[in-house]
């Protein structure tokens, strides 16, 4: 009956009306959840490096399971329906930390880059006035 294809906003609205439905929960709250799961199971990676929760990871050692359960807390806290703590560390531990790192890594060094080409251009810029500056002097 229902479809994966949705996004969080849509979930949210249909938390709702599924539990106006069946406010002691059945089978639609029970397929909604499965599929509540999968969905943020598959895009909680995605979601806590646009959201940017952990911007100071760079190795597996330096970062609390906590904060991205607190992150799934957070999404799951939106639905109006409850869920368990077991389907909660479900989804926790399908974020992938190594792409997360990657992730951090790769916008380090854009930043460095974007800093490097800054420098170069102001470099550049100062480097064009001291030549106009050198040809006054020698008229």
């Amino acid at each position: 009956m229902l479809n994966k294809y949705h996004d969080d906003d849509e979930y949210i609205y249909l938390s709702k009306i599924i539990a106006r439905v069946e406010p002691r929960g059945g089978e639609l709250t029970g397929e909604f959840k499965q599929l509540f799961i999968e969905y943020l199971s598959e895009n909680i990676t995605g979601d806590a490096i646009e959201s940017g929760i952990l911007p100071d990871v760079y190795d597996n050692g330096s970062y609390s399971y906590d904060d991205i359960k607190d992150f799934v807390n957070e999404k799951v806290s939106e639905i109006a329906i409850e869920f368990e703590s077991s389907e909660i560390e479900k989804i926790s531990k399908s974020c992938d930390m190594d792409e997360i790192i990657q992730s951090n890594i790769n916008a380090e060094m854009n930043d460095g880059q974007q800093h490097k080409t800054t420098k170069d251009d102001g470099y550049s810029v100062l480097s064009s006035i001291n030549a106009i500056d050198d040809l006054f002097d020698r008229g």
